[in-house]
């Protein structure tokens, strides 16, 4: 199922929709306790805006719809075309927010009510029931990689859907996928659960707010939405440990911007690595990397001849960034590799490729650094300010 577009999605999931649109809508209707109007919202019979249930009352007012969903355990409630009723967990797409004026039809039961108009809905909200939330990690080392477009046969985003038994939920889906042999789950339509083993390259990322319809299995959480997959990916399976060639290395944030940036060694001093020499924003000197055994080599990327001298990885810890060293004393060679979405080669440690950070150095005038499963305490970052990342090998 999907949820409204930007501000109508804000609108609905707004704690306490604004009583101005209730008094504007539905002049005279007597709410239950909890229930506000939300506004006047486009609908349509191919794909209708709240659609798990529906009702056509002869005598219809706005308190006999809200207590018809509400019966069925729905907090959202719909009027349309004057006897028409509709409910729903959340909202779906491609509904949005109307011109009051559109919803101009008198509820037979009570025509000094508004009962929607023609393809518009008067919603209203149950404010008591929560907000479903969004699952970031199911099954230990699943976990949540985005919301992600899915198009109709034969172009789906992950090859198979599987039923689920009991109801598809993140956790259920994830198990489902694993124990058939797949490293990717995802949920859709509220209760679809795909499965694969890769992303197909055409599916992109868009923001979460696409995948927000409440599971029919258990509506606190989110699973998906119309056309929009709720991705996970099984981090358990990062353990290639070879690659072929030389690439560079990139940081994508998990969050809705999807910004990337270049990740290179830092602190390199007239060509010789010097201090900390952890992975940071920017290539510098040491940005093209190889990969072999699980070790990771820094070559010297911009004004020097590649090669002279390379830097070993040579430390790696939780909490930690990424070390490296052009001595031969301490080598780590626990690095490997994961398929990522769309074909993408994501770059992990200790068989995890989602416990990236960059968390800006407070010793280092908040310098950027790549840390790895950032802990509370440290003494050069704040927890807090960190954000999760993916690093992918991109090869030039």
């Amino acid at each position: 199922m999907h949820l409204l577009l930007t501000l109508a999605f804000a609108t609905f999931t707004s704690a306490s929709p604004s009583p101005l649109a209730g008094l504007q809508l539905a002049k005279r209707a007597t709410l239950p306790t909890g229930w506000e109007a939300v506004g006047c919202y486009t609908d349509n019979t191919e794909a209708r805006t709240l659609s798990d249930s529906s009702k056509v009352i002869s005598l219809m007012t706005v308190e006999a719809c809200i207590q018809f969903c509400a019966s069925g355990g729905y907090p959202y409630a719909g009027v349309e075309y004057g006897n028409q009723c509709f409910c729903d967990f959340s909202p779906q797409n491609p509904g949005a927010l109307a011109a009051a004026k559109d919803c101009n039809i008198p509820c037979p039961g009570d025509k000094t009510e508004t009962c929607g108009g023609k393809n518009r809905l008067n919603v209203f909200y149950d404010t008591d029931v929560p907000n479903p939330t969004l699952v970031t990690t199911v099954s230990n080392t699943f976990t949540y990689q985005g919301c992600y477009t899915d198009q109709a046969a034969p172009s789906r985003t992950l090859e198979r859907l599987i039923a689920v038994p009991g109801g598809t939920t993140p956790e259920t889906c994830a198990a489902t996928c694993r124990s058939n042999g797949y490293t990717y789950a995802g949920m859709e339509f509220q209760y679809e659960c795909w499965c694969g083993n890769s992303v197909r390259s055409t599916a992109t990322k868009v923001p979460d707010s696409d995948c927000q319809d409440a599971c029919n299995a258990n509506i606190k959480h989110y699973c998906g939405g119309r056309y929009r997959l709720q991705l996970y990916h099984d981090t358990s399976t990062c353990t290639t440990t070879s690659y072929t060639g030389s690439f560079t290395l990139q940081g994508t944030y998990k969050s809705a911007s999807n910004a990337a940036t270049a990740l290179g060694i830092g602190n390199i001093a007239s060509g010789v690595l010097s201090g900390r020499s952890i992975l940071v924003t920017g290539r510098g000197d040491y940005g093209r990397f190889t990969f072999a055994n699980g070790i990771l080599t820094g070559t010297q990327y911009l004004g020097l001849v590649p090669g002279i001298i390379n830097a070993r990885s040579s430390s790696l810890a939780t909490g930690d960034s990424p070390v490296f060293t052009t001595s031969n004393s301490g080598t780590y060679s626990g690095y490997c590799t994961s398929p990522g979405p769309g074909g993408t080669i994501l770059l992990g440690a200790q068989k995890r490729a989602d416990a990236w950070y960059l968390c800006p150095d407070t010793t280092a005038a908040g310098k950027l650094e790549v840390v790895f499963d950032p802990q509370s305490g440290n003494p050069r970052y704040s927890r807090t300010s960190c954000q999760a990342i993916t690093i992918s090998l991109q090869r030039s």
